[in-house]
């Protein structure tokens, strides 16, 4: 710890003579899962009593397969792929952390007493002070809180490490230039039925609600939903249980009044990070007229990969407008 100790006092030197240079970071939000941080790969600063959280998208992927007995059938697998989680702290024993996962976290909102999944641990293969390694069953947003252990010092320091091949970050990204501009010049509608609060980028996207929204020329709203998919469970050639991802339909309709002013499309989480990075792109679906289902647009898919989607509602009229939008599938939650 010799050399490390010497780089963190460099550091506190640095900003006690020039003043605070971006080396430490100052972690803002991390207060709980509604504010989750990403790893910032900095050293930070952590007071005794205070826990910092922070959430990343474990989202598995899936290989193809043949199916038993079936000749030129293929089936999709859904793979649990591994996940480390590195901390180096100043002092060594100055901070500790602990993995949650969704259910844990719904749990623990609810004021029930629960354990996490995992907890930091001395690894002397791994770099650094603390390490949790482990694999997921199903696909969702998991947390880590970083926590002062009480011993030592006031004030810790610790940077942290969240990798894996399937992990994502999906802390709000910053919407190109432009369209915050048309955002935030944006007017606010006067609600119907139903508030529409926020709803102007992916960062600050809306549940649906099944109820009447207003909707003016030019308006654009977000939702988002989360698709999971499910396992089922088979017997492979050895006995050996093996978890299998299923797709299952998602369903999305839009009413509106009148029925011809607004449209919906439907985005990837891949494709609004594109978007993001300001590349032009194509989404994934749009509604379009079906005289078998209600409403006046509509659009049904199994969508491949389980994570986190959008939909964006347009209107594209020159007379004020309202409508509702539902999304429904076995797999969907708001």
């Amino acid at each position: 710890m010799l050399v490390k100790m010497s780089k963190l006092l460099a550091v506190v030197i640095i900003v006690c003579l020039f003043g605070p240079a971006l080396v430490l970071a100052d972690a803002p939000g991390g207060t709980g899962p509604d504010d989750a941080l990403a790893p910032s790969g900095e050293w930070t600063p952590l007071t005794r009593g205070e826990e910092h959280w922070y959430a990343f998208e474990y989202q598995g992927h899936q290989e193809m397969q043949d199916v038993e007995g079936e000749e030129d059938e293929v089936e999709a697998y859904w793979v649990s792929s591994n996940i480390k989680i590195l901390l180096d702290s100043e002092p060594d024993q100055g901070i500790t952390f602990s993995v949650w996962t969704p259910e844990n976290v719904r749990t623990w909102a609810l004021g029930e007493e629960v354990e996490p999944v995992g907890r930091g641990g001395q690894d002397e293969h791994a770099p650094g002070d603390l390490c949790w390694c482990g694999t997921f069953e199903e696909p969702g947003t998991y947390y880590v809180v970083v926590e002062h252990t009480g011993q030592g010092p006031g004030t810790a320091y610790y940077t942290l490490d969240i990798g894996g091949p399937d992990v994502l970050f999906t802390a709000p990204t910053a919407i190109p230039e432009e369209a915050a501009e048309l955002a935030a010049e944006a007017e606010e509608p006067t609600p119907v039925e139903a508030e529409a609060v926020s709803g102007t980028g992916p960062d600050k996207a809306l549940a649906p609600s099944d109820e009447w929204i207003p909707i003016s020329e030019g308006d654009v709203y977000w939702y988002a939903f989360q698709y999971q998919g499910h396992h089922r469970y088979e017997e492979d050639e050895d006995g050996d249980e093996v978890a299998i991802w299923v797709a299952t339909p998602t369903e999305i309709w839009l009413d509106a009044e009148p029925d011809d002013a607004v449209v919906f499309a439907v985005w990837t989480g891949e494709q609004v990070r594109a978007w993001a990075m300001g590349e032009e792109i194509e989404p994934v679906g749009r509604g379009t007229e079906n005289e078998n289902e209600p409403g006046d647009l509509f659009w049904a898919g199994s969508l491949g990969n389980p994570g986190r989607y959008y939909v964006v509602v347009e209107h594209q009229g020159a007379e004020p407008d309202s409508f509702r939008l539902s999304i429904s599938g076995e797999d969907v939650s708001r």
